[in-house]
């Protein structure tokens, strides 16, 4: 939800007119945007009451939906918050140390793929001309050696004569 006003206006219209389909009533995108507004203060509301000791937990209609879209979210719920003058209060230490698993890459784009391509191309193309190097190589000290070989043939078969 960290977007540009003009971007965050046109969610806004984009979602009341998915509402207003939907249910086939009207549905104002400055109310749905309150609207939003509203369940995520209710959702920081709930989690900073259940994060404090010696208290119940809260209660929320929407905390299971929320948490799905909101939860992790370091600006709702952070993983350290300042202390009363007594340090810092970790809250979320998984946020701090990383887990086991890394967190899945995005999906390579078609600039990705085409440098990858290059990439692998160039090297291909240098193992191509090592190849044709060492063969150039080889086949060039075969021809000196029959050239030695030859030499010496001719060399006895003139002594013969």
């Amino acid at each position: 939800m960290r977007l540009g006003k003009k971007t965050k206006k046109l969610l806004w219209e984009e979602m009341a007119a998915k509402l207003s389909t939907q249910f086939g009533e009207d549905f104002h995108p400055d109310k749905v945007a309150r609207k939003w507004l509203t369940l995520v203060q209710g959702y920081k509301k709930v989690k900073d009451h259940n994060a404090s000791t010696g208290r119940g937990p809260g209660r929320f209609q929407f905390l299971k939906e929320m948490e799905e879209l909101l939860g992790g979210h370091h600006d709702v719920d952070p993983p350290v918050l300042a202390g009363d003058g007594h340090g810092v209060v970790v809250r979320r230490p998984d946020a701090l140390m990383p887990n086991e698993t890394p967190r899945p890459r995005k999906p390579p784009t078609k600039q990705d793929e085409m440098v990858a391509y290059l990439q692998s191309s160039d090297q291909e193309r240098a193992d191509a001309l090592k190849r044709q190097e060492d063969f150039m190589k080889d086949t060039l000290r075969e021809m000196r050696e029959d050239r030695r070989e030859l030499l010496t043939q001719f060399t006895r078969m003139v002594d013969k004569m």
